[in-house]
C-alpha cells in the first residue's frame, strides 16, 4: 500500500472515531490495496488499522452499491436481519459460529 493510500485510509477511520461514520468506495479499497477483489485479507488489514485508531471499539460495516459505510458500534445489536455487519466476520475472525 502506498503511503498516501494508507494515510487516506487512516483518515477515513479517524473520521469514524470522530464523527461516527465514513464511506469508502469499493474501487478506492481495490486501488489502495492493489487488488482486483476484496478478500478476507483486506478486511483483516482494515480491522488491524482500525485497532490503531480505536482498539476498544467494534467497527460495523454496511454494504451498498459500490460503497461501504463504516460506523463505530456504540451499543447496536448485530443480528442476521441487520443491515450492519461486524467487520470481524468479513475478516474471518468474527464471532459467528
Amino acid at each position: 500500500m502506498l503511503t498516501r493510500h494508507r494515510d487516506e485510509l487512516l483518515k477515513r477511520l479517524e473520521r469514524v472515531s470522530d464523527l461516527g461514520s465514513c464511506e469508502i468506495r469499493y474501487s478506492e479499497l481495490k486501488l489502495w490495496y492493489g487488488r482486483e477483489r476484496l478478500t478476507k485479507t483486506v478486511w483483516a488489514d482494515l480491522l488491524d488499522r482500525w485497532a490503531e485508531v480505536d482498539e476498544d471499539a467494534q467497527l460495523l460495516v454496511g454494504p451498498g452499491e459500490g460503497i461501504i459505510t463504516l460506523i463505530y458500534n456504540d451499543g447496536l445489536v448485530v443480528s442476521a436481519d441487520s443491515w450492519w455487519e461486524d467487520l470481524r466476520d468479513w475478516a474471518g475472525v468474527g464471532t459467528k459460529s
